[in-house]
């Protein structure tokens, strides 16, 4: 009970307690000790750049998602990566791990997932979407329709935004005003407008100096922090971690 209680709560816990395979080594506080701060935090928007190779992904995309299933956190669940391709496997990925898992299985029991019943939501959305402890869990890719999908009255709680912008895309300046308008005046209208009870997670690394990155980093509106792999020395900001 007191495992489940403090996995209830953090991210950090959840990912050693269910997913010690994924989470090896020992945790860098310098980078991963503020990803684990700021998935978990009260703040609505939290916006996090991290280099390459320091598993923000398996943070975000497995252990704080699983998280807000496993403890039905929030009954909706957008998980948004560059291609929806993409973002399918990454979900598919948390599906297997809930079924399968024998660290859930042994505190959870036998989890089901199914895909969504067209009578539940849009066909459209339901080919790639799948449910699991009443919590829907949807795949998109970056530029598609967010706004306006609910799922039995309910509006996304939780969103994930995870390496998001092309490294070849982002060069394009109409590109890159495209996919802040989309995320402007799609993604963030479609969180609940009566209530507080929602977060959206932006984490990627800086591919460009006018990504849509590095200003929501510079944005009042967001809670941001920006972790790097080496100072300007070349000094590493977590020898334990990477030397």
């Amino acid at each position: 009970i007191d495992i489940l209680s403090a996995c209830s709560v953090s991210t950090r816990v959840t990912a050693k307690t269910f997913f010690p395979d994924r989470f090896k080594l020992p945790f860098a506080e310098q980078v991963h000790g503020e990803i684990f701060k700021r998935v978990d935090n009260e703040r609505n928007k939290t916006v996090i750049a991290a280099p390459r190779g320091w598993g923000k992904t398996s943070i975000v995309a497995l252990a704080r998602m699983a998280r807000a299933i496993l403890f039905r956190e929030f009954g909706f669940i957008v998980y948004i990566n560059q291609s929806e391709t993409a973002a399918v496997m990454q979900t598919e990925n948390l599906k297997r791990e809930l079924v399968s898992n024998r660290y859930i299985r042994q505190f959870f029991g036998s989890i089901k997932t199914r895909s969504a019943g067209d009578d539940e939501i849009d066909e459209q959305f339901s080919k790639k979407a799948w449910v699991a402890y009443d919590t829907f869990v949807l795949p998109r890719g970056g530029g598609q329709q967010v706004r306006g999908v609910i799922y039995k009255n309910d509006r996304p709680g939780l969103i994930v935004i995870d390496d998001l912008e092309d490294k070849t895309e982002v060069l394009n300046p109409e590109n890159r005003k495209q996919l802040k308008n989309w995320l402007y005046s799609d993604v963030l209208e479609s969180v609940p407008q009566t209530n507080l009870n929602w977060k959206v997670i932006y984490i990627d690394t800086l591919k460009h100096e006018d990504a849509l990155l590095r200003h929501l980093l510079l944005s009042e509106d967001w809670d941001g922090i920006r972790l790097e792999s080496c100072d300007d020395n070349f000094s590493s900001a977590a020898p334990e971690f990477v030397p």
